[in-house]
């Protein structure tokens, strides 16, 4: 292949991962959640905003909890294929992994959470699957909880704020 054949190929690859980065670097507003199954906790319900900023392998989330009357913000910085260590606002070990797929325009983020007292033991695992169809975020969150065996799933919708 020539040198303008793969600098003309890297040039339309640069547009289209730009064009989904751009797509997720916006602020997105709750429009509608559902539950699919099991009981939705306030811990395990979706944020009412969120903005996702991809820079390379870099991940920065940040979404904006309502609980009871107030409103958190939590941000995590994350980088693809690299399991984080957090901590959660009321002290336990977290973990989170994320994993982006550019070709299908979606974020993958499971997050496990571990025991107060003993932080190797794990407590709740929970997958969310970001995607950008048609203008709008989804959002899929899965749930176990290894200590009840519940398991829980919720779906929402977010537009352009």
């Amino acid at each position: 292949m020539s040198f303008d054949k793969k600098r003309i190929l890297v040039a339309i690859f640069t547009c289209f991962l730009s064009m989904v980065v751009t797509a997720q670097t916006k602020k997105w507003k709750l429009v509608q959640q559902h539950p699919v199954s099991g009981s939705i906790y306030y811990w395990g319900s979706t944020p009412i905003s969120v903005q996702i900023n991809i820079s390379g392998k870099k991940v920065v989330i940040e979404e904006a909890l309502k609980v009871d009357s107030s409103v958190s913000t939590v941000i995590d910085t994350l980088v693809v294929g690299k399991k984080s260590e957090l901590t959660t606002a009321s002290g336990r070990k977290k973990t989170k992994l994320v994993n982006f797929n550019a070709s299908k325009n979606y974020i993958i983020v499971t997050s496990s959470i571990y025991n107060p007292f003993k932080d190797s033991y794990l407590e709740i695992v929970s997958t969310d699957a970001w995607r950008v169809l048609d203008d709008k975020l989804y959002l899929s969150r899965k749930s176990l909880n290894y200590i009840t065996g519940e398991e829980w799933q919720i779906d929402a919708m977010y537009s352009r704020d």
